[in-house]
């Protein structure tokens, strides 16, 4: 049974960001008493995508040690991006409807291999995702 549950809790977490990933995050309900510039919804996109990220990062089999999961909020006009960086493999997520990523070679290769996009809601069926994430990986 804690298998189904640990199923269920993780489809309910890429629902929440792909949702939330689709939608204008950089605007709309910030901190009314002003003491974060930031939108409430921008936060709650760096938090699912950190988690996301990192449930990535298991089905993919990478060890603790081998990435970086690293948040960007960028100004207040903007999303900002969450990125996995891997030794192979890099993911950024940032506004739209699609994320970016690419092969690397090392977690400071800021270039890589060709950029490919991919659409959130793939992330729904998150092993298959992963499959593809594999094979650009693997060069």
């Amino acid at each position: 049974m804690e298998g189904r549950q640990t199923m269920s809790a993780r489809l309910c977490l890429l629902r929440d960001f792909t949702r939330l990933a689709k939608m204008d995050v950089a605007s709309g309900d910030g901190d009314p008493n002003h003491e974060n510039p930031h939108s409430y919804s921008k936060l709650k996109y760096h938090a699912l995508g950190k988690r996301v990220l990192k449930a990535i990062a298991a089905e993919l089999g990478l060890q603790s040690g081998t990435f970086d999961i690293r948040s960007n909020l960028g100004g207040t006009a903007v999303a900002g991006e969450v990125t996995l960086y891997g030794e192979h493999i890099y993911i950024s997520f940032s506004e739209g409807d699609s994320f970016m990523y690419r092969s690397c070679n090392g977690r400071k290769d800021y270039t890589g291999g060709a950029n490919h996009w991919m659409l959130y809601d793939d992330l729904l069926d998150l092993p298959k995702a992963c499959e593809t994430f594999k094979l650009i990986a693997r060069g």
